[in-house]
């Protein structure tokens, strides 16, 4: 397995994408490309780890599935500029990633229609905004690209945070224990004050931009969480339902925040952590499974008929 690191933009070692490309053997290899998934962390957009929840420990869970995952360190307070730790930088710096996947799609052996992104917390925030809003013009011009070439397959967003607006009603009524939620810090950061308004707050909530452009979603989290309720994850469901967006939701009992992989035990603070959580990560393999290859399904869906009733619950 080859393992490398890039630097994304020109100057900046701050914003980096590393690879865990398969590199197969001559007699065993395949002529068929593999999907990819990038991986991105939390951390209550103040920090950016590889150690993170959604680090190197989720790509190779991935890759151990035939996968090649990449983790990408976005735009942080702790090793970026302050101007660049603005929305929407991060969000400039996963098409960057998903650009620079197609450009090397035939050297990495990777199936340029098959690119997952999975984000955990701040991460999951990221993704789905970036899931939501990669079409929009800021987005083209920045990175140069028409948005066929940024589109992607799915989203995996674990935890997240999906609407700004409530998640600062809840945590202002429910203060959570320091460090494990978007404070008033991690709220500068990225907005570039304490007190954004209420144009900003919607702007970069993912749940306001949900459009017929959104991919498949993968949704989950706990009830038991203290930082970020399990009714974000639960709202957001509901939009992609209403929008007739393809979508996944399982929120599970206790897991708490920042539960990951729901078996991490290297981490010593987490060893009494491997709860049924842990259940989202073959749920959301065979969710892309199904998605990627629909005759694995054991009940192939009719989309066209699901997408009816679905506006017929509407009415």
């Amino acid at each position: 397995m080859l393992i490398k690191t890039y630097e994304l933009w020109p100057g900046r070692h701050d914003v980096t994408l590393t690879v865990f490309i398969h590199t197969s053997d001559h007699i065993f290899a395949s002529k068929n490309k593999r999907p990819a998934i990038i991986c991105c962390s939390g951390g209550g957009f103040i920090e950016c780890s590889r150690d993170g929840d959604g680090g190197d420990h989720v790509a190779m869970s991935f890759a151990s599935d035939g996968y090649n995952a990449f983790v990408l360190q976005y735009s942080s307070a702790d090793r970026s500029k302050k101007e660049d730790v603005l929305f929407p930088s991060q969000m400039y710096d996963l098409g960057k990633a998903i650009l620079m996947i197609r450009q090397h799609a035939d050297e990495w052996k990777t199936d340029p229609d098959k690119i997952t992104i999975v984000g955990f917390s701040a991460g999951a925030c990221i993704c789905a905004l970036y899931a939501t809003t990669y079409h929009q013009d800021h987005m083209l011009k920045k990175l140069n690209a028409a948005a066929c070439d940024l589109e992607i397959s799915a989203a995996l967003l674990i935890y997240g945070i999906y609407d700004f607006k409530a998640l600062l009603r809840y945590q202002n009524e429910h203060p959570a224990p320091d460090g494990i939620n978007a404070g008033p810090d991690g709220i500068q950061c990225i907005f570039g004050q304490k007190n954004p308004s209420k144009e900003q707050l919607e702007r970069y909530s993912p749940i306001c931009q949900v459009s017929s452009m959104t991919p498949p979603l993968f949704l989950a989290a706990a009830i038991d969480d203290p930082a970020i309720p399990a009714v974000q994850t639960l709202d957001m469901a509901k939009k992609c339902h209403e929008e007739q967006i393809p979508y996944e939701v399982h929120v599970f009992q206790r897991g708490g925040h920042g539960f990951s992989l729901g078996r991490y035990l290297a981490d010593e603070y987490r060893q009494d952590k491997a709860l049924s959580c842990s259940a989202w990560v073959p749920m959301a393999k065979t969710f892309l499974t199904h998605l990627f290859a629909p005759e694995s399904a054991e009940h192939e869906p009719d989309f066209e008929k699901l997408m009816k009733m679905l506006a017929e619950g509407n009415k």
